[in-house]
């Protein structure tokens, strides 16, 4: 047992103890890859043959389950003139030619005093282009307006998941750091040393690589063999004894 404990404290541990950090933390580019390859969907945590997994199924067949809707809404004191109701339905039909794929439904609904006048479009359910669609869909309409008496806005539920998105991405670095700096303040204030302070966190933040590395590279042989075994009985013959199934 102290024969044990001499390979630790000895001259050569320390050098070891370096490569295997080094180790680690060249599995950096594995471990940032998993993100892309994430997938929070509610319907990945509820059963398969549950109604709601089904209804999501049948959602993503019809192309309206693949896009977010947003709503344009002008308004003005006094009341929307002809001129006004002109604009805006011009800018009902630029909408497909100012955005790839956006699609304007329905008619111009006027607000029943006259003051207001909205119109509904589908804008792809990408999380990676909505809130630049968003964007250009709120400048289009605010372009359409010739007076500044005239508010117009972008909202729905396009613009909710656009930004709430944006406040999610990266939120794993964002929450990593904002934990990692809590804990050094009380390692600090504990220890009293800058060492013994950053040793435990740097062991941790390699530990998480070497994690999210493993799950990556797991994922990926995963999708291989699931692929090689999709490729296999593709091309298995079948036996003239064997009729073949429909």
């Amino acid at each position: 047992m102290p024969r044990i404990g001499e390979v630790f404290v000895s001259g050569r541990a320390k050098w070891l103890v370096l490569g295997v950090w080094l180790a680690l933390a060249g599995l950096l580019p594995f471990a940032a890859k998993l993100q892309s390859i994430e997938n929070d969907d509610v319907v990945n945590y509820l059963p398969a043959t549950s109604q709601s997994t089904r209804v999501e199924q049948l959602l993503r067949e019809f192309p309206a389950g693949q896009t977010s809707t947003a709503a344009v809404v002008y308004a003005r004191d006094g009341g929307l003139g002809e001129a006004d109701l002109a604009r805006i339905h011009a800018a009902q039909e630029d909408v497909p030619r100012k955005i790839a794929e956006a699609q304007p439904f329905g008619t111009i609904v006027p607000a029943p005093d006259g003051n207001a006048a909205l119109f509904l479009v589908r804008l792809p359910h990408d999380p990676q282009r909505l809130l630049g669609d968003v964007d250009r869909l709120r400048d289009l309409a605010q372009g359409a307006s010739s007076t500044g008496d005239v508010t117009v806005g972008v909202t729905g539920p396009a613009v909710f998941l656009a930004y709430q998105n944006e406040a999610l991405k990266n939120i794993d670095v964002k929450l990593l750091t904002a934990a990692g700096v809590a804990v050094m303040v009380l390692l600090l204030l504990i220890y009293r040393s800058p060492l013994l302070c950053v040793l435990p966190l740097v062991t941790t933040v390699l530990a998480l690589i070497a994690a999210r590395a493993a799950v990556d590279r797991g994922s990926e042989r995963a999708d291989f063999r699931r692929g090689h075994r999709l490729r296999s009985s593709a091309h298995r013959p079948i036996s003239a004894g064997t009729p073949a199934r429909r």
